[in-house]
């Protein structure tokens, strides 16, 4: 399983709030009660389950493309300039498979990641499709 470890030194680095909150209240928790169907488990090796490492929970998000990246950790506040050291506790072999590993410090807006293009171009198709839904209605 992924499990490397990354001390970033003196960057305060927030490790809560990386997974999606529909993961993390839905998708990851043990359900309550029964669900039509289906047996709920009280004992066995599946009986706590109710993951609650946002680690894990981010890695387990599929990635739609092979090259992909998944977040660690939020700074939130700015980051002057220079030089950091980041040391990794290395646990995930990927030479097995020609993987690579590459830490990637990045900021994000309300548009998205590291280029706004995509997201420009999603408002410009919502506005779009729905300029013609009026039209058409």
């Amino acid at each position: 399983m992924f499990n490397d470890v990354f001390q970033f030194g003196e960057l305060d680095v927030s490790e809560k709030g990386i997974a999606w909150p529909s993961d993390v209240e839905n998708k990851f928790r043990k359900p309550e009660g029964t669900i039509e169907g289906t047996p709920i488990m009280d004992d066995g090796p599946l009986s706590d389950f109710n993951i609650t490492d946002e680690h894990f929970i981010v890695w387990m998000r599929t990635a739609a493309l092979p090259d992909f990246r998944k977040l660690y950790g939020i700074i939130n506040k700015d980051v002057p300039k220079g030089s950091y050291q980041v040391t990794v506790l290395n646990n995930f072999n990927v030479t097995g498979f020609d993987g690579t590993k590459s830490i990637v410090l990045a900021t994000t807006s309300w548009l998205g990641g590291k280029n706004p293009f995509l997201g420009i171009a999603y408002m410009v198709v919502g506005g779009i499709s729905l300029l013609q839904g009026l039209l058409f209605l």
